[in-house]
């Protein structure tokens, strides 16, 4: 009995106040319209909608075929759309199997990262040259993936297959990509603002999330805040060393963030987990390299950790949305 008490403790504790070993499983094997693959879809009962398990999209049961899930658009779920009632199922199946099949290695990321392309022109002229190339370094189902989870359908997209034109697509859609995210929240300072460049996207996050009204920017950052001007100058350039220590010192930030929103089992585990050989040997090789990212990697690893405690929660048959990877990144 006690051991009992004390795995609930533990679970409550992973998991919260959600954690019920009585809920029911309720679970549906279909086609997802969402990331095109036949997969498990999980029902969120307080939230009324389903769940794909492979790429997080949300989802509601097909009126036109029994063996796949519509993806929900937006948060209206008469926008569903079914992918395989379409005429183009097959051949954007087709499409994306094609995309993902290409070999993705050190010879061709540095190619994306050298070749031009009008995108990356365009990319250039506006200040998001870097966020662009990291996007196109990315392989293509890690790219397709935070489409959906922006809220659209990549392997739709006319420019999809191209490195370039999902990176910028990713950056520069209408509404959805990672600038108009920022954006929503910049409109409502300016709402007849320009385009803003890369550095000050950052400038806005950092002061939204990082200084309160009543401290000033050097009190929480320790590098120099750019004005506008030199922003815009700095955003220009593939490398920079000012945006590159902004960059490490706010990643710092957001790493410190999300861990301070894990309870003590969780910090714990990742704890374990960074002691085990591959996490000390991912280490070994970045300090090899002569690169120093600990931060970010704790970043990466914590998010993967919370990903998975809610994949397996999920598969229990709890009621419970995906874990977000970090809510500053999708502002």
């Amino acid at each position: 009995m006690s051991l009992l008490c004390a795995h609930a403790q533990v679970a409550k504790a992973m998991y919260g106040d959600i954690f019920d070993n009585t809920a029911p499983r309720k679970t549906k094997e279909a086609h997802c319209s969402w990331c095109f693959e036949f997969t498990t879809h999980f029902f969120i009962k307080d939230k009324d909608h389903w769940l794909c398990d492979a790429c997080k999209g949300k989802t509601t049961e097909s009126p036109r075929c029994s063996d796949a899930m519509a993806r929900i658009e937006g948060s209206n779920k008469r926008s569903a759309v079914c992918a395989k009632s379409l005429p183009t199922w097959e051949e954007a199946v087709e499409k994306k199997k094609k995309a993902f099949s290409k070999q993705w290695n050190a010879t061709k990321i540095r190619y994306e990262l050298t070749r031009e392309s009008p995108t990356r022109h365009q990319a250039s002229k506006e200040g998001l040259v870097r966020p662009f190339l990291l996007l196109s370094t990315m392989s293509s189902p890690h790219r397709a993936l935070l489409a959906i989870q922006l809220g659209w359908c990549p392997f739709l997209e006319e420019g999809f297959g191209d490195p370039h034109e999902e990176a910028w697509q990713l950056l520069s859609k209408k509404h959805l990509g990672l600038r108009a995210r920022c954006k929503k929240g910049l409109s409502k300072l300016n709402p007849f603002g320009s385009e803003h460049d890369w550095v000050g996207l950052l400038n806005f996050v950092a002061d939204l999330h990082f200084v309160p009204s009543y401290m000033s920017w050097n009190d929480e950052f320790a590098c120099e805040k750019m004005s506008k001007q030199e922003g815009s100058e700095e955003s220009q350039h593939v490398y920079s060393r000012k945006v590159d220590v902004f960059e490490v010192e706010f990643m710092d930030k957001i790493s410190k963030q999300q861990r301070s929103r894990m309870n003590r089992v969780q910090v714990c585990t990742v704890a374990q987990l960074m002691t085990s050989d591959n996490l000390r040997k991912l280490m070994a090789m970045q300090q090899a390299r002569g690169v120093e990212r600990h931060t970010m990697s704790l970043f990466a690893i914590d998010c993967c950790f919370l990903q998975l405690a809610r994949d397996k929660q999920l598969a229990k048959g709890q009621d419970a949305d995906a874990v977000e990877v970090c809510i500053l990144l999708l502002i």
